[in-house]
């Protein structure tokens, strides 16, 4: 009888290491698809095919969100990047710093260089740019859809009230798996800030349907929770 349990214990040691090491692996896949994308934006990409990418993208949003919407998602995309580049001086640090702007005026030609420096920082400002428009149109799907996330959490905490008096209704390795679905999906969003890719008419629906997945795997978290998850 004891030789069970000690066995049993040892089991559930080796099956929550075997859920830590997954874990990690998932963080790191994550974060190095997050940095090797900024790495690409800012080092790789041409000023060009960033600025046109962005050009596009503000342009397929256009017909999903509607124009007040739009206007509105660009104007607190603009206050946000004159927030955090202008305000701080990041920005005229970046230009009289380090693309040393204020003596373009005295030479006619860059060194390879100068101009990679000066690619690096309008691919640096294009970055922050695209990311606070992300953000913005991320902020306008959430605000639209909190009545609904907020009604499927009060939903799944009405349900747990109901499971906790039925026979088997609360399993706690189904919450476990819910739940990390959850952490990796807020996860995935990070990496969709800032992810190279031109989010076109398809792409433009990412953030609805994330909300709306977090907020049904948020919803079973609670109606299957149980301590010790």
């Amino acid at each position: 009888m004891a030789d069970n349990i000690f066995e049993d214990a040892l089991m559930d040691d080796q099956s929550v290491r075997d859920e830590d090491d997954k874990r990690h692996i998932i963080l790191y896949v994550l974060c190095a698809m997050f940095f090797g994308s900024v790495i690409f934006n800012v080092f790789v990409r041409s000023n060009e095919s960033f600025k046109a990418g962005i050009r596009t993208e503000m342009r397929e949003s256009y017909p999903v969100l509607g124009g007040p919407a739009w206007n509105e998602t660009k104007s607190r995309s603009d206050r946000w990047y004159k927030f955090l580049m202008v305000n701080t001086g990041a920005e005229q640090y970046l230009d009289y710093t380090l693309a040393e702007k204020d003596k373009w005026y005295e030479r006619s030609d860059f060194s390879k260089f100068q101009k990679l420096t000066i690619k690096i920082v309008d691919n640096i400002k294009y970055t922050v740019f695209q990311t606070t428009y992300r953000t913005s149109i991320f902020v306008y799907w959430l605000h639209l859809c909190l009545p609904f996330f907020f009604a499927l959490l009060v939903d799944g905490y009405y349900e747990r009230k109901i499971r906790k008096y039925r026979v088997g209704g609360i399993t706690t390795k189904r919450s476990r798996l819910i739940l990390h679905s959850v952490i990796f999906m807020f996860s995935m969003m990070f990496t969709y800030f800032v992810v190279p890719l031109e989010m076109t008419n398809i792409f433009q629906v990412i953030p609805p349907l994330v909300i709306i997945f977090v907020a049904i795997a948020l919803r079973q978290v609670i109606a299957e929770y149980q301590k010790g998850i």
